[in-house]
């Protein structure tokens, strides 16, 4: 004699299959969401709604012109060097006496 074939469940063979898969699709929504949400605050954080105030550009020292004027005769040199500018040199060197009002 045979043996007997178990009663199906009312929910077929695949019940657990589709659940697995709902819950995937589900889990992989509910990532793009956070991360499109995270992304957006992100963003929101990192900008303002005003504009950054720019201060004038200080006129040029004598121990800064003396320190653009080393750089320059080291950047002429055939043996090269090493150059140091403070934030200041670079600002007045960009936009010093009237060098790119527009990106001031």
């Amino acid at each position: 004699m045979s043996t007997p074939v178990p009663p199906r469940s009312p929910g077929g063979i695949y019940t657990g299959g589709c659940l697995v898969l709902v819950l995937a699709v589900f889990l992989v929504i509910c990532a793009l969401l956070w991360g499109a949400i995270s992304t957006y605050q992100g963003i929101y954080q990192m900008t303002s709604p005003l504009p950054r105030d720019l201060s004038v550009v200080p006129p040029a020292t004598p121990e800064l012109s003396q320190r653009l004027l080393q750089a320059k005769q080291i950047l002429e040199s055939a043996e090269g060097g090493e150059i140091r500018l403070r934030p200041e040199d670079l600002n007045y060197l960009c936009f010093g006496e009237g060098r790119n009002p527009d990106l001031v």
